[in-house]
């Protein structure tokens, strides 16, 4: 064994390039395969932060505040919906002030994701409209643990507010880097530079078992036409980032 040990050395140390070549060669695949691998772990293996994310779809047509409960009764082919916009602001409080992607999103917002945060709580009805959730990017930016920034005073868009939970990585809805979702009845006075009337939400929601996006599309496109005659219809799509299936509603106004 060993004297087949030191032939082989002999060989290798004569043609120093060859082996030099067949090393970087047996590296490079090396880091390739484990390259691919993640990629292929992240997008085929890894599961969506939303429980039953194929169901999920989203109706972007503009609703605004005061005819949004109306849109949730009447669309019936969601078995759970809530609404959001989006936003930046700037926030303090949380270490140096950061200008960050928000939404502001009603009540039922987190519980139509059926997401949990992974420090505090999200909020809801019962909560005073100050709140904020945050994303836990923000939070280890700012603190050494997500939740010392539970419960923290803090400054959003020159309203106060108080945190009362970070949600986990992963989560990131409806833009993935989003920071902050606050309250919608936080608007006015987190109502940056629009009033309650005017600001306009879409929607998202849990379609019931059975229903499919052409059934949704149908109904929205009712549902408008009766709210807002003469009003673009807007468009239904999954929210499911895996799927490819989008549909759009009518023409524009």
């Amino acid at each position: 064994m060993l004297t087949e040990l030191r032939i082989a050395v002999r060989r290798l140390l004569h043609d120093r390039w060859s082996t030099a070549g067949a090393i970087v060669v047996c590296a490079l695949g090396t880091g390739l395969n484990t390259v691919i691998f993640s990629v292929a772990y992240g997008i085929l293996v890894r599961q969506l932060p939303y429980r039953d994310a194929g169901r999920l779809a989203t109706v972007r047509s503009d609703v605004p505040l005061p005819t949004l409960s109306e849109w949730r009764h009447r669309l019936s082919t969601f078995e759970r919906s809530a609404a959001y916009s989006r936003q930046g602001v700037t926030i303090r409080g949380l270490g140096e002030p950061r200008f960050v992607p928000a939404a502001v999103v009603d009540d039922e917002f987190f519980e139509t994701l059926a997401s949990a945060p992974i420090a505090g709580r999200t909020f809801g009805a019962g909560d005073p409209p100050g709140v904020v959730v945050v994303s836990a990017r923000l939070a280890r930016q700012s603190a050494a643990s997500t939740s010392v920034v539970v419960g923290r005073a803090v400054n959003v868009a020159g309203a106060a507010a108080v945190v009362t939970g970070v949600m986990p990585d992963g989560f990131g809805f409806p833009a993935e880097q989003t920071d902050v979702w606050i309250s919608a009845r936080a608007a006015p006075p987190i109502a940056f530079d629009q009033s309650a009337d005017q600001r306009r939400f879409d929607l998202i929601g849990r379609m019931r078992a059975g229903v499919s996006l052409p059934v949704l599309r149908e109904q929205a496109g009712s549902i408008r036409a009766a709210l807002e005659p003469g009003a673009e219809a807007g468009t239904v799509r999954s929210s499911d980032p895996s799927a490819t299936r989008s549909s759009a509603l009518s023409a524009r106004r």
